[in-house]
């Protein structure tokens, strides 16, 4: 998700993620499916892409999707964020 300018602070692009994640876990839910990881991809304006993942037991509860992406988040380098994206995977 491309953030508009105003929504390039840390805490507003969080916010993002967070309800992206929200979408992704009712997506799951709907087609019976389990995760067992979460990646968050993040673009910083003019320096380069993160990402990072976490294995998780296979789930689908909203819960645990944000407690497991705000551990990435805590995780990724300084500077100013232009994308955000969570990928859900290993589904069962």
């Amino acid at each position: 998700h491309v953030l508009p300018p105003e929504f390039r602070r840390d805490d507003l692009a969080r916010g993002v993620l967070i309800r992206l994640v929200h979408k992704l876990a009712v997506r799951l839910r709907h087609l019976r499916l389990w995760a067992k990881s979460a990646e968050v991809q993040i673009s910083f304006l003019g320096s380069g892409h993160w990402r990072d993942f976490s294995q998780l037991s296979p789930t689908q509860d909203t819960l645990t999707f944000i407690h497991a992406v705000n551990e990435l988040w805590r995780r990724k380098p300084p500077g100013k964020v232009l994308k955000v994206g969570v990928v859900f995977s290993d589904l069962t």
